[in-house]
């Protein structure tokens, strides 16, 4: 690289790591505090048993891992998943968009409102 390149590329970190600076200490001025998270969303999944060929893609790709291949056997012979931890299910669907004979689905659930206590409500002072 010539100088002039190494020049300003020294000019374009300094810049950066300046306005980072000023970033973080205005964002700790202005901004009240951060609201707590969002309540964590449910799912459902729903498994057609008689369409499984037992590939196991669904299991696999399952982020939060509430899947696992049964040890039963559809009318095919084929292990077919179920659900093994319902509540930890999101409904993202990846299951059902990785499955190719569309054998199972996901699907969010709102959120009842007897599970978990409302925080706005509660920094309120409303029950």
């Amino acid at each position: 690289m010539t100088i002039a390149a190494n020049a300003y590329i020294r000019y374009c970190r300094k810049r950066a790591a300046m306005s980072k600076e000023s970033a973080t200490t205005a964002a700790s001025e202005d901004q009240p505090e951060a609201k707590p998270r969002a309540k964590k969303a449910r799912g459902r999944v729903t498994v057609i048993r008689e369409r499984c060929k037992g590939c196991g893609y669904c299991v696999a790709f399952c982020p939060t891992g509430v899947l696992e291949m049964s040890a039963e056997f559809n009318e095919k012979g084929y292990h077919f998943p179920q659900l093994v931890g319902g509540r930890d299910c999101t409904g993202c669907d990846l299951c059902g968009m990785y499955c190719p004979d569309f054998a199972i689905s996901g699907a969010r659930v709102p959120v009842e409102p007897t599970d978990e206590p409302d925080i706005e409500k509660q920094e309120q002072g409303v029950e």
